[in-house]
């Protein structure tokens, strides 16, 4: 029985290496279904290019990399007429896409439990038109701890490690004035301290969204919104509502809406984070979201 064909992607270095050390497991468990072709990557940008050009030659597309690197294969690929088959093995440091799936850690296990699971249709956020993200575009205060808090640290200290690094950073948060549309719906605060559109239950092990709000296929993306804390009492008390998804009893400080197109604008040039890598600063920001682009093995 002829098997059908499977492009593999995998960034080398991610996770320390792990991936390149840990590739025979891998491309044995999709070799069970696939013939399989190997693309080591030498740079995000040829990763898309990678994915671009497979797109159509191979009946599905497997990454191995970090979130960052599923990023790139999916702005290489994604596509809501014919949305790719693809499968992601993850070796990052953050992996919140796994977190997302519930998708085991492990690269073997991981690639064995996909290889028995089904196609589910993935949404995609298009920011400014062009540029695709799997799971987050933010801007503002929880960006820098959510990525740079260690895993060490996390690991050692839960919860305790964000307010820790919260209070760090508590003297460097700006307040960004800020106007957003969503679907229609207008807000507009001067004291925006955190901002993001996520199709995600988790960015970084911070900001986490609702179970019960968040679905990954319904064409909507979730809006969060934090305004700027007067003191540091406020501030915990919204690094808490944040981690613990407790949005509702802090309505005032932390907003949660969905939208299936959203504007934002802010009065002065912001550094915008796609999928955790630096995507540039704007003043005006246009993210759509489009629904079923890509379908996942999860």
């Amino acid at each position: 029985m002829k098997k059908d064909t499977a492009l593999l992607i995998v960034n080398p270095m991610a996770g320390q290496c792990k991936a390149k050390n840990n590739l025979f497991g891998v491309i044995e468990a999709i070799s069970s279904r696939y013939l399989v072709t190997v693309h080591l990557t030498e740079s995000g940008e040829d990763a898309t290019l990678a994915a671009k050009e497979g797109k159509g030659k191979y009946n599905a597309i497997f990454c191995c990399g970090g979130d960052g690197t599923l990023s790139r294969v999916i702005n290489g690929c994604a596509d809501p007429s014919d949305p790719p088959l693809i499968g992601y093995i993850p070796c990052g440091t953050a992996n919140d896409v796994a977190t997302t799936l519930n998708l085991p850690k492990n690269m073997g296990q991981c690639a064995k439990k996909i290889m028995c699971s089904r196609a589910n249709p993935h949404d995609i956020g298009i920011f400014n038109g062009e540029r695709k993200f799997v799971y987050i575009a933010s801007f503002g205060a929880f960006t820098r701890s959510s990525y740079e808090t260690p895993q060490a640290i996390k690991n050692a200290l839960g919860q305790s490690a964000y307010l820790i690094s919260g209070a760090m950073e508590f003297g460097n948060i700006q307040k960004i004035a800020t106007k957003v549309v969503c679907d229609g719906r207008e807000l507009i605060y001067e004291d925006v301290a955190f901002l993001a559109v996520a199709n995600t239950k988790s960015a970084g092990g911070l900001v986490k969204f609702p179970d019960n709000r968040v679905a990954l296929n319904d064409g909507k993306l979730e809006l969060l919104l934090v305004r700027y804390p007067t003191n540091m009492n406020m501030w915990n008390d919204i690094i808490s509502a944040v981690s613990m998804q407790i949005f509702d009893s802090h309505s005032e400080n932390v907003i949660l809406l969905r939208g299936s197109h959203i504007d934002i604008m802010t009065r002065e040039l912001t550094p915008w984070t796609l999928d955790g890598e630096g995507a540039g600063e704007f003043k005006r920001v246009s993210i759509s979201c489009a629904k079923g682009a890509v379908r996942l093995l999860y």
